[in-house]
């Protein structure tokens, strides 16, 4: 991981996707589409942790 992470912004960007498709979308978690969206949201974040 990099030294200058915020791990905290990490965690942030990962639950307000999920929190994005809940509220925001109305879309449960658990359909097809969400997951793509969730997934993408999630490698995005984890491509910034190793960068």
């Amino acid at each position: 991981m990099r030294a200058d992470l915020d791990i905290e912004a990490c965690f942030d960007a990962i639950a307000g996707a999920g929190y994005y498709q809940l509220v925001v979308r109305g879309v449960h978690v658990d359909d097809p589409a969400a997951r793509v969206r969730l997934r993408g949201a999630l490698e995005a974040v984890w491509r910034r942790l190793l960068a």
